[in-house]
């Protein structure tokens, strides 16, 4: 080590002496700018100029540059945040429409509940404990001198026998008619029959009935062109706890099949008054907010 040194040194001073006698070489003074410097003292940069040596060009130090921050030469421009004003502003009409929206719909079934049932328009309500009553009806007109019976009946057993009879007068009873009647087995619920008979003397008058396997069921009369005129009788006892309720109870919403949770039209509470601002205000906030 002491040797490499010692090489170095005297390598060192062997430049230097050259300098001074003026037998360096003039590539090693372009090459080092402090022996350059130290001439350029010693004979004057005039004198290093006319023996064709240029001065030195300083090294220049080039940057430390990260290959990735600048890849391809693609600068990618920071991101900048869209106004929230531009968002609320689309946002804004589509939310005050479905809150006005929401508002109408429920306002309005809400009112329709309470003046006459939803239950009158939708089978929501189950009434297990109820059969539905015979509903019996006889229609009756009189065109171009005959009588017409038009005979309608529902609610009926499938599969059973069943007979409409009639008694046909004219004349306040004093002149007989027709004494018929009409068998059939019933396919279904409901049944639908009519009749018609030649009349010359009113007042006209009619007794007829329905009868289920051999009892009778209804009973019906009427009389055309009487003083005190009947053109229509009908039968029908409903205990259908479900058709005299037709109100929901908003309350009882878990447990709406039960006849408990129906009542009395045009009967409110607490809940139907509560339901109704409120919709009412959703309503109100929807216009102002849409406007």
């Amino acid at each position: 080590m002491k040797g490499s040194n010692t090489g170095a040194n005297m390598s060192e001073a062997e430049r230097l002496r050259q300098l001074l006698d003026g037998s360096i070489d003039p590539t090693e003074l372009e090459m080092d700018a402090d022996f350059f410097h130290l001439a350029e003292r010693i004979y004057g940069r005039e004198a290093l100029e006319s023996l064709g040596i240029t001065t030195p060009q300083p090294e220049i130090e080039t940057p430390n540059i990260d290959e990735n921050e600048h890849q391809h030469g693609v600068e990618i421009p920071d991101y900048i945040e869209p106004p929230l004003i531009q968002i609320e502003s689309e946002k804004h009409p589509k939310r005050s429409k479905f809150i006005l929206s929401v508002g109408i719909i429920g306002f309005l079934i809400v009112g329709i509940n309470f003046y006459v049932g939803i239950g009158s328009f939708l089978s929501l309500c189950v009434d297990d404990t109820h059969d539905a009553p015979i509903e019996f009806t006889v229609s009756s007109t009189i065109v171009d001198g005959n009588l017409h019976l038009f005979w309608n009946g529902n609610y009926l057993q499938n599969m059973t026998e069943y007979t409409i009879t009639w008694i046909i007068t004219e004349d306040g009873s004093n002149d007989f008619i027709e004494e018929g009647d009409f068998s059939w087995t019933s396919n279904g619920y409901s049944i639908v029959h009519s009749n018609s008979w030649v009349v010359n003397t009113p007042p006209y008058t009619y007794v007829t009935t329905l009868i289920e396997n051999g009892t009778e069921v209804a009973s019906l009369s009427g009389c055309l062109e009487c003083e005190t005129i009947t053109t229509q009788g009908q039968i029908q006892i409903s205990d259908d706890e479900c058709a005299n309720n037709p109100k929901f109870i908003f309350s009882k919403y878990d447990n709406y099949e039960s006849v408990n949770s129906w009542t009395f039209a045009q009967t409110a509470d607490v809940l139907d008054g509560a339901l109704l601002m409120l919709f009412g205000i959703m309503i109100l906030f929807g216009l102002i907010v849409k406007k």
